[in-house]
């Protein structure tokens, strides 16, 4: 008996000593001597005294602040922010965030326990409306802007969270809306804009068509004028040379039909 009873003992022991923490948590410790201890806990166990140790699990995996029509948040849906063209515009956001290593610890011993989520959602709402807010139309219908407006958050977001120990690790710009009054006029615009340069795109057409014609039928001008003129020169040529070929042809004939005097043939048969 005294074996069993000190066999489970020794079992029991580390058992009353150990505090298991999850891959997905952040353990902190508070001691009724010291305390919260300066350290964050990761997975595994940690040594705990019972009575004497307690013991604050805290979130190790990203959390999401999401601002858009299908799940509310604590402004309410999708972010709604004022524009310094005094226009109303609707934004949907994600802003993936997770507290900072090595600092779990500090969030407790600051107080924020209960309070971090929602302080990093009003200090993100707060950012946002104020960077948001510069953006112009033309920035809101435009990838690259939309995109450096986001990048532009970013560092000045993290900045403000400092104090509550945690980190955001980007901003994401899912949609931009407008009113749906004045989303029907920003549309027409953009449709009368497109027309528009459409009607420019086929004047343009037309004077490259006509202006293309002209040039075709000017080059085929001066290919006749010049056909014309080898015409010209050829039957010239052809002409003084059919007159050449006739004016020796007719010397020859006549040559031919001339008489051979008689000192000649006599001279001719002396020397035979």
């Amino acid at each position: 008996n005294v074996v069993c009873i000190a066999f489970l003992v020794l079992w029991l022991l580390p058992k009353g000593l150990l505090v298991r923490i999850d891959p997905w948590e952040i353990g902190v410790r508070r001691s009724l001597t010291g305390g919260i201890t300066e350290q964050d806990f990761h997975f595994g166990y940690q040594y705990s005294l019972p009575l004497v140790h307690s013991w604050y699990r805290m979130p190790r995996t990203l959390q999401y602040l999401d601002y858009n029509d299908d799940e509310p948040n604590a402004d309410g849906r999708s972010l709604e922010v004022r524009t310094s063209a005094n226009n109303v515009i609707f934004v949907d956001v994600t802003i993936p965030w997770r507290i900072k290593d090595g600092e779990a610890w500090r969030i407790i011993h600051e107080g924020f326990i209960g309070t971090y989520p929602q302080k990093v959602s009003s200090t993100a709402t707060g950012i946002l409306r104020e960077t948001l807010a510069e953006m112009t139309n033309t920035d809101i219908y435009q990838t690259d802007k939309r995109q450096a407006m986001a990048q532009r958050i970013l560092p000045k977001l993290n900045k403000a969270l400092e104090q509550y120990h945690v980190e955001a690790l980007s901003v994401v710009l899912r949609a931009i809306r407008f009113r749906p009054e004045y989303e029907q006029k920003l549309q027409d615009k953009q449709y009368f804009i497109v027309q528009g340069k459409l009607d420019e795109a086929l004047r343009k057409e037309s004077v490259a068509v006509q202006s293309t014609e002209t040039v075709e039928q000017t080059i085929e001008k001066e290919i006749n004028l010049k056909r014309e003129e080898w015409n010209e020169k050829i039957e010239q040529l052809r002409t003084k040379y059919e007159l050449e070929i006739a004016t020796i042809e007719a010397e020859a004939i006549q040559y031919d039909r001339k008489p051979v005097s008689y000192t000649h043939l006599r001279a001719h048969e002396t020397r035979h």
